[in-house]
């Protein structure tokens, strides 16, 4: 690992020199996919025969990494057991609420296996720990089933609530493959006859076939991840058009090859999402995508589509009049910036309208807000047109301090804004307008004058 870790930091580094002159190429290819499955094999085959050639080295590089190993499997066994007891008394639902408890305990579970085969020794027939602690250690081994068991349960309950990813697939196989070594690993730590742990290398063969059999499965028409995958979304999405997000449409589009995007144009005729707007012209956008640089790119309007969805979002100021219907339609059809109100994640009645004459024109301006918790409101100004409605500016409530008012989002909803006329007007010199700059110094001195 740390010869093709370093390996890769000079191709890194190589790249990064010809980028400086304007040669890309070098960056490209060690960039590709099939560049980096290659080359990092490669690297790691070249480490192996570096580690078995050079004896000493790797003697001094077990006993220190055993030595360390020996000193972590007694705390992390402490950790294992007392949380497996604290559970009767905190429950359950605070373990599902973290969102991530099946990763948490299958990584406890990966150290704790990992650690007993590096302090058990099959050729040392002294043990490492006297009495009290081998108790300690196969006590944390009997709890691992619990451990796997949970983080399978956890899995489940994920998968019931949104469908098979190609992530979940390989978390269930994972999660399955660990379970067989929890197993394992109880009942050898239950048999004491013979060396301490001896029972642990049957298991160890044993589960080596369980691993490779799991990965020609996955490979082949029989487990197929992919295959799993679609009919289950599908299923989802059919059954519901309100699930399909840019995520799902990506998902589709870019992460399960040809037969993710036939699915995608399936689901554009089926006659439950081409009846949803929204639906469809998230379909629309990820089928027009042609390159995705990241996981985390995603230019997708997915944000809500009906009428009816958006005014249910979006609060009117009391004692003022709903905008007129043409406002909530160029809000719908994007022709005017919503900011995030039209985001399909941000929570209900976070956004405000106030409709009011503030130009003194005889003509209604609209104030679209985004409240928030952690600053003041912020508000588009939109003004009517014969050409249509159109952004005049932006409006920020906040203190001359920058500290948000807590009430002013309540303040917007209950309608109590005023308008304030400058009290200098705007001087003109044959058209041209003066910039007049207020000394605010004479303000603070009369206010300090007792």
């Amino acid at each position: 690992a740390v010869f093709t870790g370093l390996t890769w930091l000079l191709l890194w580094l190589w790249a990064a020199l010809f980028r400086m002159v304007k040669v890309d190429f070098f960056h490209v290819l060690f960039g590709s996919d099939a560049f980096i499955a290659l080359a990092t094999g490669m690297l790691a085959g070249f480490g192996v025969l570096i580690g078995r050639t050079q004896h000493r080295a790797m003697q001094i590089t077990r006993q220190v990494l055993f030595a360390i190993c020996r000193g972590l499997l007694p705390l992390l066994s402490f950790i294992a057991v007392l949380f497996v007891l604290s559970l009767p008394f905190t429950g359950l639902a605070p373990l599902w609420a973290t969102r991530s408890a099946a990763s948490l305990l299958l990584v406890l579970a990966v150290l704790l296996i990992s650690l007993a085969n590096a302090v058990y020794q099959h050729d040392d027939g002294t043990p490492p720990y006297p009495a009290w602690l081998r108790r300690l250690v196969e006590a944390s081994l009997l709890a691992l089933p619990i451990y796997a068991g949970l983080a399978l349960y956890a899995m489940t309950l994920r998968v019931s609530q949104y469908g098979w990813t190609l992530s979940r697939f390989w978390g269930v196989a994972v999660a399955v493959l660990i379970a067989g070594y929890a197993i394992g690993y109880a009942f050898a730590a239950v048999r004491r006859h013979g060396r301490w742990l001896h029972r642990l290398e049957p298991v160890n063969r044993w589960m080596c076939w369980a691993v490779l059999a799991t990965s020609l499965l996955a490979i082949s028409p029989v487990f197929d991840p992919v295959r799993i995958t679609l009919a289950s979304q599908m299923k989802r999405l059919r059954a519901d058009p309100t699930l399909m997000t840019a995520d799902a449409a990506n998902q589709l589009r870019f992460e399960l090859g040809r037969r993710g995007v036939q699915a995608l144009r399936t689901l554009q005729k089926a006659p439950s999402l081409a009846a949803d707007t929204r639906a469809s012209s998230i379909i629309v956008q990820a089928l027009a995508r042609q390159k995705r640089e990241s996981r985390w790119d995603n230019d997708i309007d997915d944000g809500v589509r009906d009428l009816a969805s958006l005014k249910s979002r979006i609060v009117q100021a009391k004692g003022t009049a709903s905008p007129a219907n043409d406002w909530w339609q160029a809000i719908l059809d994007r022709r005017l910036h919503a900011g995030d109100c039209l985001d399909d994640k941000t929570g209900d009645n976070r956004c405000v309208t106030l409709r009011r004459d503030l130009d003194g024109d005889g003509q209604d301006e609209v104030l679209l807000c985004m409240t928030s918790l952690y600053s003041g409101p912020r508000c588009q100004l939109h003004v009517r047109e014969p050409a249509g409605w159109r952004k005049e500016g932006q409006v920020s409530f906040q203190d001359v301090d920058q500290r948000t008012s807590a009430g002013a989002p309540q303040a917007l909803r209950d309608g109590r804004l005023t308008m304030q006329p400058p009290r200098w007007p705007t001087l003109l010199l044959d058209g041209a307008a003066g910039q007049l700059e207020i000394d605010r110094s004479n303000d603070r001195a009369e206010a300090a004058t007792p």
